[in-house]
């Protein structure tokens, strides 16, 4: 796991409860139910006892974790103890959802667990800097305390540099880093690559399939003539952006088939690798030009998140967080992706498919032995899955971009043991709340 407080760098004893540990930092966030699901599909042989129960043990805002360790007698969670790992996310709903996530003090702040005079325990929050505009409190009434825990712990060390001791992550820019990482590199000498849908090709599929180095040198006009190109690849708002890396432009061939292009000869600069596809970033910029001189952006591109580890297409989000597009799921599919598939195949369940072009959807069920993933293999391989309604729509005559239109998205989950019956009843509840009869491509 991610070396923070509450990470397990390497677990402390061999118990079966730090499994869900590691259920949380694969799948990002998670229900019981969902938790609990991983678990089979890893340890089909020996599955916890008691998930919930192992879940609150190492959750810093669960009141109940103090029914399993008595020994424990100061419960915040700056105290560097090695079971502060998890936090608990509560959606009030309806219908109520409880969800559990990696703990992080930069984005939940401390806290403490006190027992009050009636005698039940409670959780309190301790605020740190970085979490003061959180409380519903102003001003914030959380008595102060230095964190002995680093705010962010799973930023990089001082391989290439460290962070400014001054200031938090979360308020560096791209360009302030990119200085510290590469000292040769400045706004005036780069240009910005922001990366979108140009009718053709999705640059976040690309980037996932690792062909993004070799599209990005195919230029339509001479947008690199600068010594450094910064690549981002939006995430589907006009304001967040994936950082893809820093690239060095050591020129570039006019080409005339299949059109007049310009082939860039990109080198990317190693010194600023390691943050590639784990570098979240926001942004004020929403204009349409896609290649921005530097000094454009200078001051803008914030980072917004560190990812423990590049983003991948093989890293499964988590059921309620999954929203792949057809292109993705092709290759989700076609790599036979184990963390994907373990997954979906230990789960029956609804799932909702929307055409992004018209707005329709398409609520399925997946109710056989090889669950979710069994299903959706079939959209990977004709575009419909077999449903009258789609292969109309999406069929052999439909064009690539047509077909490549759809977002696939889990809605419910069951246990593979759940009846078909069962499955019926929660397709057809999800059928009449999104009114995908009368809107969408359901028939029946």
């Amino acid at each position: 796991m991610a070396n923070h407080p509450g990470a397990k760098t390497s677990s402390p004893t061999t118990a079966k409860y730090w499994r869900v540990a590691d259920a949380i930092e694969e799948l990002g966030s998670a229900t019981l139910a969902e938790v609990e699901a991983w678990d089979r599909a890893h340890h089909p042989d020996d599955p916890l006892g008691n998930a919930r129960a192992d879940l609150e043990h190492l959750t810093v805002n669960a009141p109940s974790r103090v029914h399993y360790n008595h020994a424990r007698s100061n419960w915040r969670s700056d105290s560097g103890h090695p079971r502060d790992v998890l936090f608990k996310l509560s959606d009030s709903g309806p219908p109520r959802r409880t969800s559990y996530v990696l703990f992080n003090p930069a984005a939940h702040g401390h806290v403490d667990l006190q027992k009050g005079n009636d005698g039940k325990w409670r959780w309190h929050r301790h605020c740190s800097p970085a979490t003061t505009r959180s409380c519903r409190v102003n001003p914030c009434p959380c008595p102060p305390h230095p964190p002995t825990a680093p705010i962010r712990p799973i930023w990089p060390s001082m391989r290439h540099g460290a962070w400014p001791a001054t200031r938090s992550p979360e308020s560096m820019r791209l360009f302030d880093l990119l200085k510290v990482w590469e000292p040769t590199f400045a706004p005036s000498k780069a240009k910005v690559h922001l990366a979108r849908y140009n009718g053709r090709h999705r640059p976040l599929d690309v980037f996932l399939e690792g062909d993004f180095d070799q599209w990005q040198r195919w230029q339509t006009r001479r947008n690199f003539q600068r010594e450094f190109v910064v690549s981002l690849v939006n995430m589907g708002t006009p304001t967040h952006w994936l950082y893809a890396g820093l690239f060095r432009s050591l020129g570039h061939v006019e080409e005339a088939a299949p059109k007049p292009h310009y082939f860039y000869d990109l080198e990317r600069v190693g010194s600023c690798e390691e943050w590639a596809g784990r570098l979240h970033l926001q942004s004020l910029y929403t204009e349409r030009h896609s290649y921005p001189r530097g000094e454009t952006l200078a001051e803008d591109l914030t980072v917004s998140q560190l990812l423990p580890e590049r983003l991948s297409i093989a890293d499964f989000p988590g059921f309620k967080a999954v929203n792949l597009t057809k292109a993705q799921l092709d290759i989700v599919v076609r790599n036979h992706s184990t963390a994907w598939r373990s997954a979906l195949s230990s789960v029956k369940g609804i799932y909702v498919i929307t055409d992004t072009a018209t707005g329709r959807l398409y609520v399925g069920k997946a109710s056989g032995s090889d669950g979710i993933w069994g299903r959706w293999c079939a959209y990977a391989a004709n575009g419909h899955g077999g449903n009258v309604a789609l292969q109309q729509e999406f069929g052999i005559e439909a064009s690539e971009e047509r077909r490549h239109a759809l977002r696939f998205a889990v809605l419910e989950i069951a246990d593979l043991s759940a009846t078909e019956a069962d499955i019926c009843e929660r397709e057809n509840h999800w059928k009449s709340v999104l009114l995908s009869r009368d809107h969408g491509f359901n028939r029946n």
